[in-house]
């Protein structure tokens, strides 16, 4: 049997690249023919081609993130946790091989554009140089590691950069401000923002995303 298989985890580093060689091993020992797509932040993945998926007769999706499973429509599809995979791999593709429904084309859209969110940032530093930029930089590669639309605003000594729209606040899921100055807010009232600084936003970007989606709470300017 032909199989193809995506392994995605929030940070894309431990559990993605664990369970990927875990279902590469089981896959071996069931005697199936298997391509595996790691979506990591640390490692370089070969995507999965056209002719890969073309030709599986099963997709396995370990993730415990939401992931693009678009190009999977009409395809017999099962996905799962990672940690069932840690737990016993082999039991997993056998799982998969029982239980995997035919994704449908009208699925796989809705699946695609309840995933994709759009997030707006701004970064600040008293300088507005280093960690400003940084900073922006991180938040955008792990916004489109994730599949999401994001653009971010830097601020400092320079003034604004890559200024936000009305249109784009207006069309945002998701406001990210990762400052270490104060800055003007009233633009995003009523929308979900999540605050943080430009250190943890460079460090620890998947986790502070990770966080922006969980504790984000809507912005209330008004009467201040």
């Amino acid at each position: 049997m032909n199989i193809v298989m995506i392994t995605a985890c929030p940070s894309g580093v431990a559990n993605s690249i664990l369970a990927a060689g875990l279902l590469e091993q089981a896959a071996a020992k069931l005697g199936w023919n298997a391509k595996v797509e790691c979506q990591s932040s640390v490692i370089d993945s070969t995507p999965l081609s056209t002719s890969d998926i073309e030709q599986a007769d099963l997709v396995v999706v370990a993730s415990d993130v939401a992931i693009d499973l678009s190009r999977f429509a009409g395809k017999k599809l099962y996905q799962g946790a990672i940690n069932e995979v840690i737990a016993d791999s082999v039991a997993f593709l056998n799982s998969a091989s029982e239980k995997a429904e035919v994704l449908a084309e009208s699925e796989a859209k809705a699946a695609a554009s309840s995933e994709t969110k759009k997030i707006v940032a701004i970064t600040a530093c008293p300088t507005g140089v280093a960690h400003t930029f940084m900073a922006a930089e991180a938040l955008e590669e792990e916004g489109k590691r994730r599949g999401h639309q994001i653009k971010v605003e830097t601020r400092g000594s320079v003034g604004a950069k890559n200024q936000l729209t009305d249109q784009e606040i207006a069309d945002a899921d998701l406001v990210i401000i990762a400052a270490d100055i104060e800055v003007p807010l009233d633009r995003f009232n009523g929308k979900k923002m999540y605050r943080t600084k430009t250190g943890p936003a460079l460090k620890k970007t998947a986790e502070e995303m990770d966080k922006a989606f969980v504790e984000a709470s809507v912005l209330s300017t008004l009467g201040h």
